[in-house]
């Protein structure tokens, strides 16, 4: 019944991850170290394990669903999307990037119905308009979208951004959604998919980057990082993952789209207390886009009612 607060959860603790993985992003820049976000990457993978590790030890018994799905779930959500999501952030900043990025319920809904056969009712397509409009509205707010589109056009990242990143996460979604039924173990499935992700991850480090590996202690920054990897990976994944082995893939998606109006607040927190200005909001904007979001959830949650 209450099935729709695991999309909620992730929801919240991938706004309050934003502005900390924008905190380690700043301290790699002043350093100028370019082998830190991959090493940063790698410190949240690990700590996302550490957290999730005592379900794999209390029952042996315990399913997490297909192999091979989990095992493409955590590559694309995790050494693919999320260092396409640092790269992006390290680019543009979270407040940039986040909300671009977060397109991603066109491609969840969509890919959604057409690999895993999830319908395309009129509550998630509805909701999906409405939503994607008050995400626009809350982006504008800052002072409009050619400002963005040129903020983004200007670093090379637009159609990067635009695209890469949604889909790569997207395509995790739709993987793990493939994986799982409500009788298998989310947070295992979790755990599998980020200990597969961990271990092709170090493979390809210790194949292409070797000598960033043996620099990782001098990495500016990983604190912030393995903050990250508590919040999004060992929270926010394990939650979104339980919510889509209930209700979906699309309805999920339309749940956790909603993470930018969170994310404003907890941005404005990390501004203030790394003492910078404040991005000036237009207030008539972020009411017009909050109430947009707002009703697009509740559509999506009374199709689950």
């Amino acid at each position: 019944m209450l099935d729709w607060i695991f999309g909620l959860v992730a929801a919240l603790a991938w706004a309050i991850s934003a502005p900390v993985v924008d905190t380690g992003m700043k301290e790699i820049k002043k350093a100028e170290s370019k082998e830190a976000p991959l090493i940063g990457l790698l410190v949240a993978l690990v700590v996302g394990l550490i957290v999730l590790s005592p379900i794999f030890f209390l029952d042996s018994g315990q399913t997490y669903g297909n192999s091979f799905d989990v095992v493409w779930a955590g590559i694309f959500t995790f050494p693919v999307g999320t260092f396409l999501y640092y790269f992006a952030i390290g680019r543009m900043t979270a407040k940039r990037a986040v909300p671009v990025a977060n397109v991603k319920p066109i491609f969840s809904v969509f890919l959604a119905a057409l690999i895993l056969g999830e319908a395309l009712t009129r509550n998630i397509l509805a909701s999906l308009i409405l939503i994607i409009f008050g995400l626009f509205f809350i982006r504008i707010s800052a002072g409009g979208v050619k400002r963005e589109i040129n903020a983004l056009e200007e670093h090379g990242t637009f159609l990067f951004v635009f695209l890469s990143v949604p889909l790569a996460w997207a395509l995790g979604e739709v993987s793990m959604g493939a994986a799982l039924s409500p009788s298998d173990n989310s947070i295992l499935a979790t755990f599998m998919a980020l200990l597969f992700a961990t271990v092709i991850y170090i493979i390809v480090l210790l194949v292409f980057r070797r000598e960033d590996l043996k620099r990782m202690h001098l990495a500016p920054g990983l604190k912030w990082f393995a903050v990250h990897g508590f919040l999004s990976f060992g929270i926010g994944y394990t939650a979104l993952f339980t919510s889509i082995a209930y209700i979906g893939v699309a309805k999920t998606a339309l749940i956790t789209g909603a993470w930018p109006l969170l994310a404003i607040p907890t941005s404005i927190i990390g501004e203030k207390l790394r003492g910078e200005s404040i991005e000036h909001r237009n207030l008539r904007w972020i009411a017009l886009g909050a109430s947009l979001i707002f009703a697009g959830a509740l559509i999506n949650l009374v199709g689950l009612s």
